[in-house]
């Protein structure tokens, strides 16, 4: 009997010492010095430069693989069971069901070794701005000034069928994200790799995903139905991910500033088209509406609501499915759930109608690189 349950045994034994490493790593995520000099800047590193490096010499996404690998491996396994229940062949049973649980214990061990730990560590060093509060000329001064530099780039630019034509390829693009990311400090990990487009595009839109990193294969996916913008916007994302941030809001926020720092008019556009509302939900939440600021380009405002309107076509109750699981994921690793991707104004008027002036973290990145542009107010 003992020789008949040895592999299934061996297999359980294997499961149990990555569960116990697991369970480890759990305990070691209370430290940030470790997470964040060991894991972020040392292995978790040392990991996504092998693979990424290696995955990049394929032309198709190891994620990809991985996946279909294994929704076929847990359809075969899942069918062995009930084949073997039903045949009462238990030494089968339990096999299959060891393999399957070695499987799930040995991935959640590789993932949390390679990203788990990054959700842990310290702060994001980006230049927020702590200076003091803003007057409602200086912060309409402020807000004009983007605006002003908004609409001069959408009116340069080409439009095709109600979207900005991208100046540049792919590759092109890709080559001045890499550079953007190069501005940023050490705690950014200084690989890079160009995303790839995911074969499962369509469940990412029907999931609302426009973007994935794995950082098991050291890979950023794009989903290929993205429309142009939120593509980029999307790579900035991801790139921050696969450079070490984790935390959902971290790699908002860098993409954000990533976007709106540049010295590139395409990338400054994307980043205005979707984080400039935030800078004019602070002034009409303070001031509201009886002096109202200067309006959005009219073209770049009918490509947001382009975009808008692709992704609320997508929604289904599959939509909802995926933004549970999501949610949940970011909650597992510390996180507040998919309310993460988000940054709530804070300004608002008291009850007496004077203005509370609070900022949240995007509108201080806006003043950041307001006040980096010399300007004097």
């Amino acid at each position: 009997m003992k020789l008949k349950y040895r592999k299934s045994i061996r297999m359980l034994v294997a499961a149990a010492i990555f569960a116990a490493a697991c369970v480890l790593l759990a305990v070691l995520k209370n430290s940030s010095f470790l997470c964040e000099n060991v894991f972020a800047r040392g292995i978790s590193k040392a990991w996504v430069y092998f693979f990424g490096t290696l995955s990049s010499f394929f032309p198709f996404s190891l994620y990809d693989l991985f996946i279909a690998v294994t929704v076929v491996f847990v359809a075969a396994t899942l069918f062995i069971i009930i084949s073997s229940a039903k045949k009462r062949r238990s030494d089968r049973l339990v096999k299959a069901l060891a393999s399957l649980v070695l499987y799930v214990a040995c991935f959640a061990f590789i993932y949390n070794f390679t990203a788990g730990m990054n959700y842990y560590r310290e702060e994001l060093p980006l230049p927020f701005y702590e200076g003091e509060a803003l007057s409602k000329d200086e912060l309409r001064e402020a807000i004009v000034y983007f605006n002003d530099d908004f609409s001069e780039i959408s009116e340069k630019a080409d439009y095709e069928d109600g979207k900005i034509v991208m100046p540049y390829t792919e590759k092109e693009l890709y080559d001045l994200l890499r550079k953007e990311y190069e501005k940023l400090p050490s705690y950014y990990s200084d690989f890079f790799v160009a995303p790839k487009k995911t074969l499962f595009s369509p469940i990412f839109s029907a999931t609302g995903i426009s973007g994935l990193t794995f950082l098991p294969t050291g890979e950023t996916l794009l989903n290929a139905q993205n429309m142009q913008c939120s593509s980029l916007i999307a790579a900035a994302h991801e790139t921050a991910h696969l450079k070490g941030v984790m935390r959902e809001n971290d790699a908002v926020l860098t993409a954000v500033y990533v976007l709106i720092s540049s010295e590139n008019e395409y990338f400054r556009y994307c980043g205005y088209m979707y984080y400039l509302p935030q800078m004019y939900n602070l002034y009409y939440s303070l001031y509201g509406t009886d002096e109202p600021l200067p309006s959005f380009p009219e073209k770049a405002w009918a490509e947001r609501q382009k975009e808008a309107a692709f992704w609320a076509e997508k929604e289904s109750f599959v939509t909802d499915i995926g933004s549970f699981f999501n949610d949940l994921y970011i909650k597992l690793n510390g996180g507040s759930g998919t309310s993460d991707y988000s940054d709530p104004n804070l300004g608002h008027t008291a009850p007496d109608g004077s203005p509370v002036v609070v900022y949240n973290n995007t509108q201080k990145l806006f003043l950041s690189v307001y006040f980096s542009k010399n300007l004097s107010l």
